[in-house]
């Protein structure tokens, strides 16, 4: 089997996404985890996403 080395880079890409019954469990993790994922590209769904913007300093929800 052949293996395949990869290097990642320091900014990553992350989708924040939850259902609707588990949308204030995800934002409290965000807002634990806000310095961590200060300078990511991060991801989210209409609703997910203006919920941590809103709540946040991460402006990069997109």
């Amino acid at each position: 089997m052949k293996s395949t080395v990869r290097t990642l880079g320091r900014d990553k890409h992350i989708a924040l996404v939850a259902h609707d019954n588990c949308k204030q469990d995800l934002l409290e993790w965000v807002k634990n985890n806000e310095k961590h994922l200060t300078g990511h590209h991060l991801y989210g769904t209409g609703t997910t996403g203006n919920m941590i913007a809103k709540s946040t300093s991460l402006e990069s929800v997109r």
